[in-house]
């Protein structure tokens, strides 16, 4: 009992060093310089106030949102699918979003953010739903190459979409392709920050279901789980975060995918509903750590952020593939 306790006091404090140093980068770092006891005590200049209050506070909520909004959405199509790499980037739905956001653009529609955000809700449930439709007649891994099939003829209708559209609206299409954490408004925040309560009570709600769900189809019936509504449920919420989180901040790839699994080697045998909490928590760290790499591995220049999410996530996968014996009971 006394190591157990010990162990989680341990991950408690490493948690807690490792958000205080991601937030610290966010707020305090950069070129305008802006100091702690300056923040919290009020005594930030126009300039300063400016930077710290609209640019780099909003930065660091939306890093934080957004990882944890991917992070759950691939939660939920990991143990919908019963399979580890069922990630929003794998599986398309990212792509579907992606789609419906160029099209939004690139028509009447406009951007605003309630268009972007319907646009984007919508691409991603129609992906989910074809996935959900065509899960009963195909295996886990064909179902996965079915999803990466639908990114690819997404990326192409949207390479249709720049090639055929105005100038002012490809530099839009391809600035929001290049995903990022700085563009979301404080409304956006606002929307995504709401939509990741409800899905996270959501799924506290549902966690009993889902557990039974895990044993199985034949299992999951006998005792009462109505599959089809779980599923649909299930699929909804994460089809929502994962278009919310692409609209507002573009295709951020690996996050959803490689957080959820972490957990799961982490925390191995909890409920679905520990596994959520955590999910959250470690792919809103995540988020920010992603975003503090995109601006300090370079000094006064911003990396891609899939830059930075490919070189953290393909190792992560690939080790997850390698050892995929190793997990086939997660």
């Amino acid at each position: 009992m006394s190591r157990i306790f010990r162990h989680k006091s341990l991950a408690f404090i490493l948690a807690a060093v490792l958000l205080f140093t991601a937030v610290y980068f966010h707020l305090f770092y950069g070129i305008i310089e802006i100091t702690m006891y300056q923040a919290i005590c009020s005594e930030l200049d126009s300039k300063s106030a400016f930077v710290f209050y609209q640019h780099r506070l909003p930065l660091m909520c939306t890093a934080f949102l957004c990882g944890a909004s991917l992070s759950l959405s691939g939660l939920y199509l990991q143990h919908i699918f019963r399979n580890i790499l069922a990630g929003p980037s794998v599986l398309g739905v990212s792509s579907g979003a992606l789609l419906f956001v160029a099209l939004s653009y690139s028509t009447f529609i406009g951007g605003s953010v309630l268009a972007v955000s319907i646009a984007g809700i919508l691409g991603a449930l129609m992906v989910l739903s074809l996935l959900l439709f065509l899960a009963p007649f195909v295996k886990n891994t064909e179902l996965l190459i079915v999803g990466v099939l639908f990114s690819f003829i997404a990326s192409a209708c949207v390479d249709f979409i720049a090639f055929s559209t105005s100038a002012q609206t490809l530099q839009k299409i391809s600035f929001w392709g290049f995903s990022s954490f700085e563009r979301a408004t404080f409304s956006q925040l606002l929307v995504l920050g709401f939509a990741l309560l409800v899905c996270l009570l959501g799924g506290c709600v549902l966690a009993p279901q889902l557990d039974r769900y895990a044993l199985g189809d034949l299992m999951a019936k006998s005792i009462g789980v109505n599959i089809r509504m779980l599923s649909v449920l299930s699929v909804l919420m994460a089809g929502v975060l994962v278009a919310l989180s692409t609209a507002y901040c573009g295709p951020v790839a690996f996050i959803g995918l490689v957080v959820p699994v972490i957990i799961r080697m982490v925390v191995r045998q909890a409920g679905f509903l520990k596994l959520s909490f955590y999910t959250v928590l470690a792919g809103g760290l995540m988020g920010l750590y992603a975003g503090v790499f995109q601006k300090i591995i370079f000094e006064n220049q911003i990396l891609p952020l899939n830059t930075i999410t490919s070189l953290f996530g393909v190792p992560l996968v690939l080790y997850v593939l390698l050892q995929k014996k190793t997990y086939a009971s997660l």
